[in-house]
């Protein structure tokens, strides 16, 4: 029996943290983990995953867990972010001269030799057609590339088609294509809080993998994002390489398991640091790590 941050392995989301009044989080904390120890019957594993790095839980787990337990701390991802200062003019100017050509070239390219336009859902009744295209895609691109993704299904879609409806009218959401004609080739999907965008899925058609519609609607976006002052472009978990193309840092998330100190769960424990380093060592290994964006 696993206690774990809810929706965690469904939609696998980034920066968690408890949520609690600023004025009372130390009261909270130490309520959490004092019903941890008193109830330890209930459960046989906590286990916390993409935790931000300046989360409580991390600065505090061990003197809250001083003795009884097991504890299991470690960065699970990378996050690159680019921190959006000056102009989208300024920001290409720090790319290669070779990079900025490459872009400006599949740029023109698309968007006035072939005439692709871009195009943002805007209004809720344009929801249920825009969220099928993006999953078509998102589909045809995993395929293409022998990616399993959890991004699929009727749950998952029923799920983000719902936070489409609650949170487009308070623009914080964006489903965005680039078109050529009224076929899409390219989208990108992302969250808008706090003058921040947070990158979250995307999906490429065959065609437009070809045309490179994936970097030339990226920074379509991210130009966006610089001319509404926002101040950061989030990429979310995942060191691909066509997020290096884009951002300038990275920050880590970690996961905390909690195993309660017997021999059972010590055993438990090794067990689970040696799979993660296996698992680290074939990733690494592995030809599809790098990930690319066209």
């Amino acid at each position: 029996k696993t206690i774990r941050f809810c929706s965690s392995r469904e939609t696998s989301p980034d920066h968690l943290d408890l949520i609690a009044d600023q004025r009372r989080e130390h009261a909270f904390l130490s309520a959490l983990f004092a019903y941890v120890r008193a109830d330890a019957a209930v459960w046989d594993t906590l286990e916390f995953e993409g935790i931000s790095e300046q989360s409580l839980l991390i600065t505090e787990l061990h003197s809250q867990l001083n003795h009884g337990f097991l504890i299991d701390l470690f960065p699970s991802s990378v996050c690159p972010y680019l921190a959006l200062q000056g102009t989208y003019r300024n920001y290409e100017k720090t790319f290669t001269p070779r990079k900025r050509s490459a872009l400006t070239r599949k740029r023109k390219a698309l968007l006035i030799r072939e005439q692709a336009h871009y195009r943002e859902i805007q209004h809720p009744d344009q929801i249920d057609a825009g969220m099928q295209q993006l999953f078509l895609l998102h589909a045809e691109r995993a395929s293409a590339k022998g990616i399993q993704t959890a991004f699929c299904g009727s749950d998952a879609y029923r799920f983000h088609q719902q936070l489409m409806k609650a949170y487009l009218p308070q623009k914080k959401v964006l489903l965005a294509f680039l078109d050529k004609g009224t076929t899409p080739l390219a989208s990108y999907y992302c969250f808008r809080h706090n003058n921040k965008y947070s990158y979250y899925q995307t999906g490429i058609s065959e065609a437009g993998e070809r045309r490179s519609a994936g970097t030339v609607l990226l920074s379509l976006i991210i130009e966006r994002a610089f001319e509404e002052g926002c101040t950061e472009f989030d990429f979310l978990q995942g060191d691909e390489t066509y997020k290096k193309y884009w951002a300038k840092h990275a920050r880590k998330t970690w996961t905390v398991t909690i195993y309660k100190d017997n021999p059972l769960e010590r055993f438990r424990l090794g067990a689970g640091v040696f799979l993660r380093q296996a698992k680290s060592l074939l990733k690494r290994l592995s030809p599809l790590h790098a990930g690319g964006e066209s």
